[in-house]
């Protein structure tokens, strides 16, 4: 039975009175390795699509350690997150409100990576590109009286 990854990117910029809001929303088919792509300094919600009713999945992901592995990030139904993943980091990762799917706010390029939840034996793995951030110029001109 297929199922969906949704992932969801906001962000706003305001300079003056003007303000730039960019909303992405990208959905594709889980598969064993699915890659999705976003732009830095977006809120990104990584969602973990293994169905059935659980909380607070393993999750691990960047950066690899030493011999290769991803970190841990957690352990299966245990909310706190692991302080080796680093303090910055820590700042910018949550869980959402269904305690399954992880928010990173805002995503830097050192997110990027391979992700994977587990839970009841089960996995399923997201590969994170983060694009440069796009910057949009307001030019106000004034006409001459």
């Amino acid at each position: 039975m297929p199922y969906s990854i949704v992932l969801l990117s906001t962000y706003i910029t305001q300079t003056g009175m003007h303000i730039l809001v960019s909303y992405v929303v990208t959905t594709a088919r889980a598969t064993a390795n699915q890659t999705i792509s976003v732009e830095s300094m977006t809120d990104t919600v990584l969602v973990c699509i293994i169905p059935g009713f659980y909380q607070y999945p393993a999750w691990q992901g960047p950066p690899m350690d030493s011999d290769g592995f991803l970190t841990t990030y957690n352990n299966v139904q245990y909310p706190n997150f692991n302080p080796a993943i680093g303090q910055d980091r820590l700042s910018r990762l949550n869980w959402t409100d269904n305690h399954r799917d992880l928010k990173l706010s805002p995503v830097t390029r050192a997110d990027e990576g391979d992700y994977a939840c587990s839970y009841d034996g089960r996995t399923s793995r997201i590969n994170l590109v983060v694009r440069s951030r796009q910057h949009f110029y307001l030019h106000t001109v004034k006409k001459k009286a």
